[in-house]
This record gives C-alpha cells, sequence and structure tokens, in this order.
C-alpha cells in the first residue's frame, strides 16, 4: 500500500496535492512528500479548480 493512503477513525485517508493550471492532467505519486500527486487544467479562481476536482 502506498504510504499516502490509511486508515483513520472514521474512514480512510488520503494525501493529496492537487496542482491547478496545469498543462497536462495526470495523476502521480511524490515519493519524496509521500503522497498523491494530481495535475488539472482549471486555474485556482473562482471555485474552476475545485469545480473539476469534484
Amino acid at each position: 500500500m502506498l504510504e499516502c493512503i490509511r486508515e483513520g477513525k472514521k474512514g480512510v485517508l488520503i494525501d493529496i496535492r492537487v496542482i491547478p493550471n496545469s498543462k497536462k492532467e495526470g495523476l502521480g505519486y511524490d515519493k519524496f512528500g509521500k503522497r498523491l500527486r494530481l495535475r488539472i487544467s482549471s486555474p485556482a479562481t473562482d471555485g474552476r479548480a475545485n469545480k473539476q476536482l469534484i
């Protein structure tokens, strides 16, 4: 199991770093930060990145 996924008191916790305004979208793993890295194309303005994430 990846170190970014762990069991919490009320379920599963996943450490994610979201990178908005990326040229390429994708999912990766940051082995130094021990978390998932999610690249999305929407900018972090007016809630656009949040909408794309959900």
